[in-house]
């Protein structure tokens, strides 16, 4: 990683020189991704009908100033997401867990990559391999907006323009080998297969700068502004963003798989709406922050390197931990496999200093024990999305204790009365030394507890919570206690204050 150190010393000034050849010299000599920078007419076609057809602001504002919809129109725009939905029903539109790492392109995805690599509507439906009538159908709707696409694009004279100077920006601060160096990182070289390919296609100037990874190709939707050299460092930070994403997605389903697993045991699953936190503040690291500093050495970085998030539970939660990651990001450039190592076990770990992990971190994905299921029915929201399965009864206990022979990483919990605990004898070993202290504070009928939370780790690093009433109405108190807890009650029970 490049720094520019101003100092009088020359000693400093040596290292620093030394230091930048050094890097230079690696980058060149290293692994290379191949990139290929496009503007076709008709990714930029596709584009502009897959906006419209979505419904986006920007595109509708400045298309319908110069086109405004006819029902023909909409009804072809209809009839483009309906083919979409058509192609992409292969998706799996709720995965079994969190989507923390990128994943393999799904169908979805599959719809958008055929539609980039054609050249036209009739061969972007013979990359879907559609039946006939499926095809016209898609061919009508391109032919519906063709005229005045062309129109529409063939105004945009900068696209060209940007085109060629991102380009030559590429060449120009070694894209090809920092991207080398980073699948090193990920330990992908040798699983892309073929280009990366950027489109950069028509945006509406004043919109939110961003890059989309769709597959192996990177759509930088390009404002009139990125025609000036002097604006394109922003653009390939947020290029760079997103081909890390492509080659995290490159890992292979058993090592993303596994990976997934460690984060969801150490971590849990924070900003539900955004979840894969550690995946985004590692590729702005490494993307808006390395490759910025290496690339752009003379220019000052941005204030801010990833959007506050309103709403999110930890709204700066990607820009602050990627700030943090630049180090170790940098320094494990270029060494194979550094991202399951080294770098790893630090991110992990910073981590969790700065977002500590809490017990509704690990209500998101996980197993439940209800002593009764009658327990259940007001905090199913508590579970979220990735709410696994109810197990209830001495076989449920058997069961779910079962998962820690199977390495499973979800975490579990209990939900038991002080009555229910003392009937599941395993419950009981489950918890310990604990199960001593548990017993005597919720049996005291003089102090009143109404419950009590504690955790624990498996063997595999997997999360178990134990949240036990003193009876029916104390599980309640014990959950809603549970679930505003700020760090997990790893080394002893914490008991809920009287009501």
């Amino acid at each position: 990683m490049i720094r520019i150190f101003k100092t009088p010393g020359v000693a400093l000034g040596l290292a620093a020189l030394l230091l930048s050849l050094t890097s230079a010299a690696s980058a060149q000599d290293g692994p290379t991704i191949d990139v290929q920078w496009r503007s076709t007419k008709f990714s930029n076609r596709l584009w502009i009908v897959d906006r419209l057809a979505r419904g986006d602001a920007a595109y509708l504002k400045v298309w319908t100033k110069a086109y405004p919809l006819s029902p023909q129109d909409r009804k072809h725009l209809k009839r483009y997401l309906e083919l979409y939905d058509m192609v992409a029903k292969g998706s799996n539109d709720r995965p079994s867990a969190p989507v923390l790492l990128t994943p393999e392109p799904d169908a979805g995805q599959r719809f958008l990559v055929a539609g980039l690599a054609a050249s036209t509507s009739r061969d972007f439906a013979n990359r879907l391999r559609l039946k006939p009538i499926e095809g016209q159908a898609l061919d009508k709707v391109f032919a519906n907006f063709r005229a005045r696409l062309n129109k529409f694009i063939d105004k945009a004279e900068y696209l060209p323009i940007a085109h060629q100077q991102f380009e030559s920006q590429g060449d120009k601060v070694k894209l090809k080998s920092f991207l080398g160096r980073v699948a090193e990182f990920f330990g992908v070289r040798g699983r892309v297969q073929g280009p990366l390919t950027i489109d950069i296609v028509f945006s509406p100037g004043g919109v939110k700068l961003k890059a989309h990874q769709i597959g192996s190709h990177i759509v930088f939707p390009c404002a009139p502004v990125f025609a000036s050299s002097k604006e394109q460092p922003k653009g390939m930070g947020a290029i760079v963003h997103e081909a890390c994403h492509f080659l995290i997605s490159r890992l292979g389903r058993k090592s993303r798989s596994a990976l997934e697993g460690k984060l969801l045991a150490r971590l849990g699953s924070i900003n539900p709406s955004h979840p894969n936190v550690f995946e985004e503040a590692t590729c702005t690291a490494l993307g808006n922050i390395v490759f910025m500093r290496e690339a752009y050495s003379r220019e000052p970085l941005p204030s801010v390197f990833h959007a506050y998030e309103p709403g999110a539970e930890h709204p700066h939660a990607i820009d602050s931990l990627a700030r943090r990651l630049e180090f170790p990001a940098g320094r494990g450039l270029g060494r194979a496999k550094a991202f399951e190592g080294n770098y790893l076990t630090q991110a992990l770990a910073t981590q969790a200093r700065l977002l500590p992990a809490r017990p509704r971190h690990f209500s998101r994905f996980a197993k439940v024990f209800w002593e009764d299921v009658s327990f259940a029915e007001p905090f199913e929201g508590m579970f979220g999305d990735h709410y696994l399965t109810d197990f209830e009864g001495e076989k449920g206990v058997s069961l779910i204790l079962a998962d820690a022979a199977r390495d499973h990483t979800a975490a579990r919990w209990f939900v038991v009365t002080l009555k229910g605990l003392v009937a599941h004898p395993a419950l009981g070993r489950e918890l310990g030394n604990f199960k001593a202290k548990i017993t005597k504070g919720l049996g005291d009928k003089d102090k009143k507890i109404p419950a009590c939370v504690v955790a624990r780790r498996r063997s595999n690093g997997a999360l178990d919570v134990f949240v036990i009433g003193a009876d029916a109405s104390g599980v309640r108190e014990g959950l809603i206690f549970a679930h505003g807890l700020e760090t997990l009650p790893l080394e002893a029970p914490v008991f809920v204050p009287e009501q």
